[in-house]
């Protein structure tokens, strides 16, 4: 058989951080806090049984949304191009848990337990 998960997961974070200047142009940052978690899931599957000369097909589709909370912990490097213009890069660990779907008698789980995301951009302060 085949199985087809499709998600879009949304995350909004929010917690403290700590800069840190190290430097004429250079800080570090270290932040952490709450995450949110929201996922659009789509799920289907088709499987064929065989057994005992008898074949049987099953299949199935669903979509639904699903809320979990995490928690998230970050690091950065900024390099200060102006007073209110940075480059940064860094790395975030990210727990939302595991997002399930059910379809019938079958379930989908998005582990999202154990994330991490490299950072890399351009910060305007204002």
């Amino acid at each position: 058989g085949s199985r087809t998960l499709d998600a879009q997961v949304y995350a909004l974070r929010l917690g403290p951080y700590f800069e840190f200047p190290f430097g004429k142009h250079w800080s570090g940052r270290l932040g952490g806090g709450l995450v949110l978690g929201l996922a659009s899931i789509q799920y289907s599957y088709n499987e064929t049984i065989a057994f005992g000369g008898q074949t049987v097909n099953n299949s199935g589709s669903s979509s639904g949304v699903d809320f979990n909370d995490g928690g998230y912990l970050e690091g950065k490097l900024l390099y200060a191009m102006t007073p209110a213009t940075s480059l940064f890069a860094g790395v975030q660990y990210e727990n939302l848990g595991t997002f399930s779907h059910n379809t019938g008698n079958e379930q989908a789980q998005l582990d999202m337990s154990s994330t991490v995301n490299v950072l890399f951009g351009v910060q305007f302060n204002f």
